[in-house]
């Protein structure tokens, strides 16, 4: 007992997630941020990315839904922003910061933000280079967990920022179960 509570304490102090590795600094904000929005896209090499998408679907929870456009290689790159806004229809799009396509810091990743961006789809990251590339907020390990607000989002997004200052420290000893992933092909022409 004496333990729990000192674990506890500990995160409570540190305002940090017991969960889900480099996602649960990023999916708290996104909880506390943006109430209700639970449905994430993620555009990434699945079968490459299995263990980071997992891990996102730890720290997002039960009740959420990550749908994930798998693909492979950039060769039809015009056609993902589509697939994303037209077939997925997320509340907002997740950058992994380890996939070999659609990584943060790529240059296609760079330009799927800036399309879905102009269609008021916003993204988030865990690394600075999540926003450099237009994401919205980024916050995770990358970032040192702070979290860091883009101060010229581009499109016409139009949501609620983070604001530091009303934050709240969650904390969690125990995992609240895990979303729902679902996987969509990206098939050739």
């Amino acid at each position: 007992m004496k333990m729990r509570f000192a674990i506890l304490a500990t995160f409570v102090l540190a305002g940090t997630s017991a969960h889900a590795g480099d996602f649960g600094p990023l999916m708290d904000v996104v909880r506390q941020t943006w109430p209700g929005r639970t449905h994430i896209a993620v555009v990434a090499d699945y079968a490459s990315s299995r263990d980071e998408i997992q891990e996102l679907a730890d720290a997002a929870g039960e009740g959420a839904l990550i749908t994930v456009l798998d693909i492979h290689d950039t060769t039809d790159p015009w056609r993902v922003p589509r697939t994303v806004l037209n077939r997925l229809r997320p509340d907002y799009v997740v950058l992994l910061s380890r996939d070999p396509v659609f990584r943060e810091g790529s240059p296609v990743t760079t330009w799927l933000v800036g399309q879905t961006a102009q269609a008021g789809l916003p993204s988030v990251g865990t690394t600075p280079m999540a926003v450099r590339q237009g994401a919205v907020f980024a916050v995770g390990a990358g970032t040192g967990n702070e979290l860091m607000v883009n101060p010229e989002i581009k499109g016409s997004i139009h949501v609620v920022l983070p604001v530091r200052e009303t934050l709240r420290p969650v904390a969690r000893v125990t995992p609240l179960g895990h979303a729902e992933i679902r996987r969509i092909a990206m098939v050739g022409r």
